[in-house]
């Protein structure tokens, strides 16, 4: 496309150059340079950009698609809520890996699920909640090995 405008701008100016001979053999004047600026050629138009898709697919990064959750593994966040557990309290047990859990990229009621807990870490979890005033006990509790 540049290469197009350089074209036209040569044929311009060699069009302007023939004009100017014209002008100045029908009347007899001296040329002087001339008082306007140089007429820069214009810029290339940007394409339009095309108009938003309306799919109805659900949009995620490509290539990283989570699967399901494990059925022997459970999202830790249920089950610190499930047993009235602070997420202060967790966040501690983790940092000092008093919990063992399993990290990766799930999805569990269409929620993506990036820590879980599975037999091990659960009977951790118990061991070390059970005993808090506020602790909510389940059906599988206490949860053994």
């Amino acid at each position: 496309m540049t290469h197009r405008f350089d074209r036209m701008e040569a044929q311009l100016q060699t069009f302007m150059a023939d004009v100017r001979r014209d002008l100045e053999s029908q009347v007899k004047v001296t040329p002087s340079p001339p008082e306007y600026a140089p007429v820069a050629p214009p810029k290339p138009e940007r394409p339009k950009p095309l108009p938003a898709r309306t799919s109805k697919k659900s949009r995620t990064k490509k290539g990283t698609k989570a699967k399901a959750l494990p059925k022997a593994l459970v999202p830790l966040a249920l089950f610190k809520s499930e047993h009235k557990v602070s997420d202060k309290a967790v966040e501690y047990a983790l940092e000092k890996r008093k919990i063992t859990v399993e990290r990766g990229r799930w999805t569990y009621n269409n929620r993506n699920v990036m820590v879980a807990l599975g037999k091990l870490g659960q009977h951790e979890f118990y061991a070390l909640f059970h005993e808090r005033e506020k602790f909510q006990r389940c059906e599988q509790c206490p949860h053994e090995l």
